[in-house]
């Protein structure tokens, strides 16, 4: 039997950490005949407030544009909803640690799945 884990109003669908360089655009591809497409980019810009933002693309494509990420566990506070997977709402968050001068980032990801009706 599969291990199902439930956190609030959600299951956790994926979750877990990556290592990406500052300049390297991340794309994670969720289902097989709903794909969703979800872009992670991190942009450093002088001059630029530090923020957070949701990009849509296309059809089934969104961006997180995070501007001038900082600290530790830098992201969202609550999960985003970004689609329909399987008929449920899908939800994403992103938290990021900083290593060096903003060269590298450790990303923790979760990718949740609404409950139920």
């Amino acid at each position: 039997m599969a291990t199902r884990i439930f956190t609030g109003p959600y299951e956790v669908y994926s979750s877990g950490k990556i290592f990406i360089l500052a300049e390297d655009e991340t794309l994670f591809k969720i289902g097989d005949n709903e794909l969703i497409e979800i872009g992670l980019v991190i942009k450093v810009k002088d001059g630029e407030k530090r923020s957070i933002k949701t990009d849509p693309k296309s059809g089934s494509r969104i961006d997180f544009v995070f501007t001038n990420p900082s600290g530790a566990g830098y992201g969202v506070a609550r999960p985003v909803e970004v689609g329909t997977l399987d008929s449920r709402s899908l939800h994403v968050s992103f938290h990021l640690d900083i290593k060096g001068e903003n060269e590298a980032y450790e990303v923790s990801y979760g990718f949740f799945l609404g409950l139920e009706q």
